[in-house]
């Protein structure tokens, strides 16, 4: 019973060896893709506020065409050019 458990435990002990090892090996490709992620959440919280004040520049970008494309004198300027538009008839 005690050879048995003796084996067993010097697998266990290889086995845990092993991982360790192996987690040794892999501990600056973790560490790498650590610093990867938090380099991309900064770039996407930038891109973040970056799409904010775009947002706000092209609403208030729209409310000035809209303003401006109601206005008197653009539709004035737009039967103008209508009207330059017609071929005239020739006599």
């Amino acid at each position: 019973m005690s050879d048995a458990l003796n084996a067993e435990r010097a697998v266990n002990y290889d086995l845990n060896k092993r991982i360790f090892t192996l987690l040794e090996d892999e501990k600056p490709v973790l560490l790498t893709m650590k610093k990867r992620h938090t380099q991309q959440v900064k770039e996407i919280n930038n891109l973040k506020k970056e799409n904010t004040v775009l947002t706000r520049k092209l609403a208030t970008m729209t409310e000035k065409y809209t303003r401006l494309n109601d206005t008197k004198v653009i539709k004035m300027m737009r039967k103008y050019w209508k009207l330059k538009k017609k071929p005239k008839i020739e006599e």
